[in-house]
């Protein structure tokens, strides 16, 4: 299938927007883990299983994000003119809460 000059011009529009907006939404999401894991873990094992699915959906928005990033080319690897130590502290919380993605749980040592 071929893409019209139009097309893909409306591609590259959506994707400088999207690096416009992938920084400060992916503040918004670490403030709402940051949020969410700080209220009292719940004793009761139902609300703690609902505590605990919210607190994984919050990491794996923050995991999309990142890899939506990476996809278009936004580099989160290090400081910017704009933003000198922002981008890189905030790539840091990020990797952080999810992990960094290095160790698969099958690879995790047994208990």
């Amino acid at each position: 299938m071929t893409t019209t000059p139009t097309a893909a011009a409306d591609l590259s529009a959506a994707r400088e927007r999207l690096r416009a907006s992938l920084p400060e939404t992916l503040h918004r999401a670490l403030d709402a883990y940051d949020a969410f894991a700080a209220r009292p873990v719940p004793e009761d094992a139902k609300e703690f299983g609902a505590w605990q699915s919210g607190c994984k959906a919050v990491l794996a928005h923050i995991d999309l994000l990142l890899k939506l990033a990476g996809r278009v080319g936004l580099d989160l690897s290090g400081p910017t003119d704009d933003h000198p130590d922002a981008l890189s502290d905030l790539l840091a919380r990020a990797r952080a809460a999810v992990g960094d993605g290095t160790e698969d749980e099958d690879d995790a040592p047994d208990d």
